[in-house]
């Protein structure tokens, strides 16, 4: 069995059953229209008011759309390990899971992955909506740069949801730290409005959080055009802050297993 069997597997199965609902795929992609279609109007009333203001130089439709692409994938990561694990936990098959021979990283790894590639094509879904049809800015010349500014991104934040599922194995109901995390990033993160009108101090505790970086290399890429060499900074911050997430997130994991496990079945809710 090789490294890509499991993935592959949780893939598949996530696709087939969200594929049999027929009507939330075309649900969904009208939802896209909609929301893209509100958020250019809103714009319209927005952008003149805050026209000149740093951050703001290509308007201020494609700063909220990709601060709220951004914050999808923070949702994404921070909640679906979560549901996945609560899921398995209420129908009695995560214990089943945890004895396999599939390792644990692989486990946490290709739970969430159909998310991910969810949260990915309603992104891609806005981009090129937003372009063909609402003038957002395009750079061909920094795809790359841009989507490697994605996938590093959701390596970040894929670690606080590693986190945040060991808290959910341990104490079942978490939805407040899910919640907590995804408001500490708007209001502190610079989706809906630039991080400029904050107060110093408060910036500086931005910084301590993934998306705040990570909306600063996105947004480079995507509406300034930047290339990876000048993205690279903001990058190298996501990872590190990534990076020093994932130990401690990883230690919570299998400590919330074993505590689990000593006091009684996994399958308890």
């Amino acid at each position: 069995m090789n490294g890509f069997t499991v993935p592959l597997a949780f893939l598949r199965k996530d696709f087939l059953e969200e594929s049999s609902y027929r009507l939330q795929f075309v649900l969904g992609l009208g939802f896209v229209v909609a929301q893209l279609t509100f958020l250019a109007l809103l714009s319209e009333f927005v952008g003149p008011l805050v026209a000149g203001e740093e951050g703001l130089d290509t308007g201020y439709l494609g700063f909220v759309l990709l601060g709220l692409c951004t914050l999808d994938l923070l949702d994404t990561a921070v909640s679906q390990l979560s549901r996945s694990l609560r899921r398995a936990q209420t129908l009695g098959t995560l214990e089943a899971l945890l004895a396999t021979r599939t390792g644990m990283p692989t486990l946490i790894l290709s739970m969430p992955l159909f998310a991910f590639a969810r949260s990915g094509l309603r992104t891609f879904a806005f981009l090129v909506l937003g372009w063909a049809f609402f003038g957002l800015p395009f750079h061909p010349r920094s795809l790359a740069a841009a989507a490697l500014a994605f996938v590093v991104t959701a390596g970040a934040f894929a670690c606080i949801g590693v986190a945040t599922a060991g808290l959910t194995i341990a104490f079942k109901r978490t939805q407040f730290v899910d919640s907590a995390i995804t408001l500490a990033s708007i209001f502190l993160g610079g989706v809906w409005y630039p991080r400029e009108v904050l107060p110093d101090w408060l910036d500086h505790v931005a910084q301590l959080l993934p998306i705040t970086p990570a909306l600063g290399a996105i947004r480079g890429a995507v509406l300034e055009g930047r290339g990876l060499a000048e993205i690279a900074p903001q990058l190298a911050h996501v990872a590190v802050l990534g990076i020093v997430v994932l130990g401690p997130a990883i230690a919570l994991f299998r400590w919330s297993v074993r505590a689990a496990m000593r006091v009684g079945p996994l399958t308890q809710y």
